[in-house]
């Protein structure tokens, strides 16, 4: 084989292989997009779970006897570790930053939830722990 023959078939290779390489790159940044739309969906469905959620406890409030409000309680704190959790999985993957604004508005829901969870611990159930220090807010 010629020097001229092996050089043409080191650049073609050469090329092969940046082309294979762009189109690793594009297609995972299509993964990346796709996987941000999906995680900014979930999270959006979330926040509205959320907000439902408190709407409901404050639209019913002082309905609530002692029993119901200790068993929303019980029922609620599981929230707070899940949320905790998930916010840790947005940081290790890397996504805070590009879904900021669904992690704040995710943020704010799960603060307006501890709020009200302390209201119906505090009025209804006559706890007064303040359970904002068990989550460091």
């Amino acid at each position: 084989m010629s020097t001229v023959a092996c050089f043409d078939e080191k650049v073609q290779e050469t090329v092969s292989s940046i082309e294979h390489t762009e189109k690793s790159v594009i297609q995972a940044s299509d993964e990346h997009a796709n996987r941000l739309i999906d995680v900014a969906a979930q999270l959006q469905v979330t926040i509205g779970m959320l907000k439902q959620l408190v709407d409901n406890i404050e639209s019913s409030f002082n309905s609530y006897s002692e029993a119901q409000a200790g068993n929303m309680v019980t029922q609620i704190f599981p929230i707070f570790r899940l949320s905790a959790s998930l916010k840790e999985a947005l940081h290790k993957e890397n996504l805070i930053e590009s879904l900021s604004n669904l992690v704040e508005d995710f943020d704010a829901e799960v603060k307006d939830l501890l709020e009200i969870t302390n209201d119906l611990s505090r009025y209804k159930v006559n706890v007064r722990n303040d359970f904002d220090a068990l989550f460091n807010h």
